[in-house]
Parts: structure tokens; C-alpha cells; sequence
């Protein structure tokens, strides 16, 4: 089983209804202290063995935090809601029917980078030569 650690971007609501399901998550609020540094999350996730799951892109579009995940192999789901944005129950019923299939994405523990959009059915790979320098 994958362990996830959301973001404060992300309704804890969300968190707890996947929690009493049975899935490993926890989240930046619960396990850190909500306004934790980005550093410190990944470092967390790094810790614990846990896939990070963020509405957040500035981890994507800053070049710092690329030594550290290269360092940690720290996963990060990245997911893309709709332009308008979502309601509560829209962006549940997301989860609900993804989480699976995101669970599978990272099953076997090589550290990934994938954006998952409410249009698109497959991820998509975001700095798949991270070993790499960027």
C-alpha cells in the first residue's frame, strides 16, 4: 500500500473520508503543522516513505527544490482541477475515482513526478530525466 501525505491545498475532508476507507493517507495539518515549508514537507515524505499529492504547481515551476527531490527520490502527485475550480463534493468524487489508479502509478516506489488532470485519463510525466540536471 502507498502512503500519501496531501497537501493544506487539499480539503482535509477528503483526507478523512480516504482515511476511514482504508487508505494510508495523512496530511500537512496533521502530520506537520499547517504553513510548513515546502522543504519540509518533502523532507517528511522522504522520512515516511510517502507519494506527496498537491493542487500546488510552485514546487514545479521553482528549480530550487530540485536537489532535494533528486536527493530523497521523494514522489509528488501533482493534480490539476478544472479551470473554474471545484466544489467540495466535485473534487471528492475526483479522488474517489482516481485514487486507485494513482495508488497504482506509484506501487512500485521509483520516485515519479505525474500531473494528473480532471480531462485527461492518463498522467502525465513532468521531469521524467530528473536524475538528470534541469
Amino acid at each position: 500500500m502507498v502512503r500519501f501525505l496531501f497537501d493544506e491545498c487539499i480539503s482535509h475532508r477528503i483526507v478523512d473520508e480516504l482515511k476511514i476507507m482504508g487508505y494510508d493517507v495523512s496530511s500537512v495539518g496533521s502530520a506537520l503543522p499547517r504553513g510548513s515549508k515546502d522543504e519540509d514537507v518533502l523532507g517528511w515524505c522522504h522520512r515516511h516513505d510517502a507519494v506527496l499529492v498537491t493542487k500546488d504547481y510552485k514546487i514545479k515551476r521553482t528549480k530550487q527544490y530540485l536537489p532535494q527531490l533528486r536527493n530523497t527520490g521523494v514522489s509528488i502527485a501533482f493534480i490539476r482541477p478544472p479551470r473554474k475550480g471545484w466544489k467540495y463534493q466535485k473534487e471528492f468524487q475526483w479522488f474517489l475515482g482516481r485514487i486507485d489508479q494513482v495508488e497504482a502509478d506509484f506501487q512500485d516506489r521509483s520516485p515519479r513526478y505525474l500531473r494528473y488532470s480532471t480531462s485527461r485519463l492518463a498522467p502525465e510525466q513532468i521531469w521524467p530525466n530528473l536524475d538528470r540536471d534541469s
